[in-house]
């Protein structure tokens, strides 16, 4: 059981801060906004799964395996709710400077209201706060017809602008092409072909390594996670579909306004005994999909690709001897 985290404090210090910004847009009195389901979802497995103390209830977790497993993976979705955010823009001050901001306050009033919007509004920020982290000075626009975010200057000085957008993980891989065709359109809304810009898409819905389970006639069970089912970018073959489209797309003479796509997503995965020590792991990912006719390609001055991993461990042990699984607490 690991005590050096407090699981209830990190869980309350971030649902503080999602209130705040649930107010600042203006959706905290709606039940039925994604924002405040979330608040909800994490306040019902914090009082399921987390002690008065801040620890995993780990009787709660279930009796098998996979029960365990099915568990763990929920607790690793609530957590990377906050981790990521805490990392990023709700991280050294930055929502305090969100919040004072005119242009990130009127960005916000005016696209967390609409609940379709709240996936891209939320991957918008989460971008915003890995680029000032980097040295940059982003800054959140809401103009119509214009990209979201302004990067800042590349290595020549130009501005570069972003459109951002969120997708599921099983969304159709054409949807790929007409983002980006979109973010074309929106960047040359800037300055015409003079503008340098690229595209931002962030899939939604993690992908599972769900471990196998093999009875290593040890008296223990081994947890293992396939991890090396992925392209040469690094890509997952689960999301293949969404890499090769924009593949083709920035192959093409289409869209040449958008210089680069970054592509970001999440891989959660289980690794370790039963029972024993396990290791639950989220890990965010990115790559990058340059464009071979490129009307303004453009040498970036900090690192584009958002890269993060949250984790905990936890110690599982057997309360009861038993010829089949053992029970745990």
């Amino acid at each position: 059981m690991n005590r050096e985290r407090n699981f209830r404090q990190e869980f309350n210090a971030y649902i503080y801060q999602m209130q705040q910004l649930a107010t600042l847009g203006g959706v905290r009195d709606n039940p039925n906004h994604p924002l405040i389901t979330t608040i909800s979802t994490l306040k019902q497995l914090l009082d399921a799964y987390v002690t008065p103390e801040g620890l995993l209830a780990l009787q709660k977790l279930g009796a098998t395996p996979q029960d365990v497993i099915d568990r763990l993976f929920k607790l690793l979705k609530a957590q990377s709710h906050y981790g990521y955010d805490r990392m990023y823009w709700l991280a050294d001050g930055y929502f305090d400077e969100l919040s004072r901001d005119d242009d990130a306050r009127r960005f916000i009033q005016q696209r967390l209201p609409h609940p379709e919007h709240y996936d891209s509004t939320i991957a918008e920020l989460s971008y915003w706060g890995w680029l000032k982290a980097r040295g940059l000075s982003p800054k959140l626009t809401e103009e119509p017809g214009q990209p979201d975010l302004m990067l800042g200057p590349d290595a020549n000085g130009d501005a570069v602008h972003c459109d951002v957008k969120a997708i599921l993980h099983d969304t159709e891989p054409s949807r790929i092409r007409k983002i980006i065709a979109k973010a074309n359109s929106q960047i040359k809304n800037v300055a015409g072909d003079e503008t340098k810009g690229l595209c931002f898409i962030r899939v939604i819905k993690p992908v599972i390594r769900t471990p196998s389970i093999t009875d290593t006639k040890r008296g223990f069970l081994d947890l293992i996670s396939e991890e090396n089912n992925r392209n040469a970018a690094g890509v997952p073959y689960k999301i293949i579909d969404y890499y090769t489209e924009a593949q083709r797309v920035m192959s093409s003479t289409s869209c040449r306004s958008v210089a680069k796509v970054v592509l970001c997503w999440e891989e959660q995965m289980i690794r370790g005994n039963f029972p024993g020590w396990i290791t639950v792991v989220g890990n965010l990912k990115s790559c990058v999909v340059e464009h071979v006719n490129a009307r303004k390609p453009f040498e970036a001055i900090a690192d584009l690709l958002p890269k993060a991993t949250i984790a905990f461990n936890i110690q599982l042990k057997p309360r009861l001897p038993t010829l089949n699984f053992p029970r745990f607490y």
